[in-house]
């Protein structure tokens, strides 16, 4: 009953009495489940009704400035485990210094709350958001992208609150505009690769937000059946969308070219186009419209550069319940160069139709609707990065 106890608290109930229900009911005979119900869940339903629930106990959450460990380095990352504050790999302690300096990185006040997540209902503050930058890896600097990303995540349209369902879909975070090059994103090739600093601390500060501030955590809320782990964040390469024409991923949201934007979607998986054959993209296009799983909500495809030197500026797919077909609209030459061109397939508002264009994401399914936002433009490092003085012992906040 991991899942319903870790949710009434959430909801603010958190002696609220529950029933158990045995196995999963889709995978139950109805004569099992009937049998299930009558000899363990009526009985347990009716002792809830008949008897007052226990004294909810008055478990106090740390303030944001108080210090909850002191220690080296390996004592505060086993004070993190053990708390189920980490995601098992090592994390950089957030001391305050290291807290502030995240904080001079934008003119947002600290207790400001973006809103209550799901689904612990825990407020997302400009505070928490630089404390798990920290842990994260990130830099100072990094700041205004983790604040429009939480500000994302708050977007009831993208529902949090089902972050935890049993396919166990992962956020993928696509950034556009000049913020890309200015904090040094990886855009080219492997753009999917960890290995660059903001692309890989970004996306693990989404899932360590997930856990540490929302509030899932594996075998409670998080009820993935497999899982997948966090993604690194995908970087548009806006250099080929201006030589082939096409707009920016974050102009299917209202903004323009030139904007600093974060887009965030949840995708289950996906798969690799890894062997296309064909001089033109008509011999090519088989291969790309059967490799997708169609699901409702956005879908996105990668297509490398390294086959023909032509490449289908605009294209559309139509679905009928589970069958799609592929259409080339339009062609443009482009030039052979091992650069990644990514075509995404962003849902029309029309049921049954897509159009696919330049993006920097993989395919996959969703079960939550994109979220995006504008960020503000970062910082220098001489406006709001100061390393710690020599010798400074931390506190971990």
């Amino acid at each position: 009953m991991g899942l319903a106890a870790a949710s009434s608290i959430g909801l603010g109930m958190p002696n609220l009495p529950v029933a158990r229900v045995i196995g999963h009911p889709g995978v139950q005979s109805k004569e099992m489940l009937e049998r299930n119900v009558l000899e363990v869940t009526l009985e347990q339903v009716l002792d809830n009704l008949l008897k007052a629930p226990k004294v909810a106990g008055s478990d106090r959450e740390p303030g944001a400035r108080d210090v909850v460990v002191k220690g080296g380095f390996q004592e505060i990352n086993d004070y993190f485990y053990d708390n189920g504050l980490s995601d098992g790999l090592p994390i950089v302690p957030p001391t305050r210094e290291k807290v502030e300096q995240f904080l001079r990185c934008t003119d947002r006040d600290p207790g400001e709350s973006l809103g209550a997540l799901l689904p612990d209902s825990r407020a997302a503050t400009i505070w928490s958001i630089a404390v798990n930058g920290v842990i994260a890896g990130c830099r100072p600097e990094y700041m205004p992208v983790l604040v429009a990303l939480i500000e994302a995540m708050a977007d009831p349209a993208y529902g949090v609150e089902h972050s935890g369902n049993t396919p166990g879909g992962e956020t993928l975070i696509i950034v556009n505009g000049p913020i890309i090059k200015q904090l040094g994103f990886n855009y080219t090739q492997g753009v999917m690769r960890d290995g660059f600093r903001p692309n890989t601390a970004i996306g693990r500060f989404w899932r360590l937000y997930l856990r540490n501030v929302a509030g899932f955590l594996p075998h409670k809320n998080d009820k993935a059946t497999f899982g997948n782990t966090w993604r690194v964040v995908v970087a548009e390469n806006e250099d080929v969308l201006k030589r082939i024409g096409w707009e920016p991923n974050s102009s299917d949201f209202g903004f323009t070219a030139g904007d600093s934007t974060v887009t965030i979607a949840r995708y289950t998986g996906g798969n690799h186009i890894s062997s296309v054959s064909g001089a033109t993209p008509e011999s090519m296009k088989g291969n790309s419209a059967n490799t997708g799983t169609w699901y409702s909500g956005p879908g996105f495809t990668a297509l490398p550069g390294v086959g023909p030197p032509l490449v289908s500026a605009t294209a559309s797919v139509r679905c009928s319940g589970t069958n799609c077909s592929f259409t080339s609209t339009s062609l443009l030459p482009v030039p052979r160069n091992p650069e990644t061109f990514q075509v995404s397939m962003i849902s029309a508002s029309e049921a049954g139709k897509s159009i696919m264009r330049a993006s920097g994401a993989p395919l996959g399914s969703s079960r939550g609707l994109p979220s995006s936002r504008m960020t503000q433009p970062p910082m220098s490092q001489a406006q709001c990065w100061q390393p710690l003085a020599k010798g400074q012992r931390p506190e971990t906040t």
